[in-house]
């Protein structure tokens, strides 16, 4: 499976979702960046554009987005390779469709909060280097 995610950041802290209710219960109602699976033709950055649309009513365009990282990551019964993008955005608006809750988070308590799996590798990567989260017109 193909994902684009969006790490979205005011430059200090990173907005965190907490999924809903999962068919496959390690992924419930953990917190993730949110994005979704490519369809057939689509580009990364055009699925998360539309992702983000369809999950939060949030509109961004592909040049707003900033690569950051692609990882691999293998479930207990399926695989998944993840495309992240940071958007720097002081004030989304977003309407929560499909996730529980939004929080703001600094990057070096990010680990607090129960992500899912995937995502935990990021966490790790941002709080490693928290100078990422910083715009690039900073």
């Amino acid at each position: 499976m193909e994902v684009s995610a969006a790490i979205i950041s005011n430059g200090s802290e990173v907005l965190c979702f907490q999924k809903g209710k999962s068919k496959h219960g390690y992924l419930s109602e953990r917190f993730e960046f949110p994005g979704g699976k490519l369809e057939p033709s689509e580009t990364p950055e055009d699925a998360l554009v539309r992702e983000l649309k369809e999950e939060l009513n949030y509109s961004v365009s592909k040049e707003s987005m900033h690569f950051f990282k692609d990882i691999h990551y293998d479930y207990e019964d399926f695989s998944v390779d993840l495309h992240y993008f940071f958007i720097f955005d002081a004030d989304p608006d977003y309407t929560l469709n499909e996730h529980l809750d939004a929080v703001w988070h600094p990057v070096k308590d990010l680990d607090e909060l129960n992500w899912a799996g995937a995502d935990l590798e990021i966490v790790k990567i941002l709080q490693n280097d928290p100078s990422v989260i910083k715009s690039p017109e900073a």
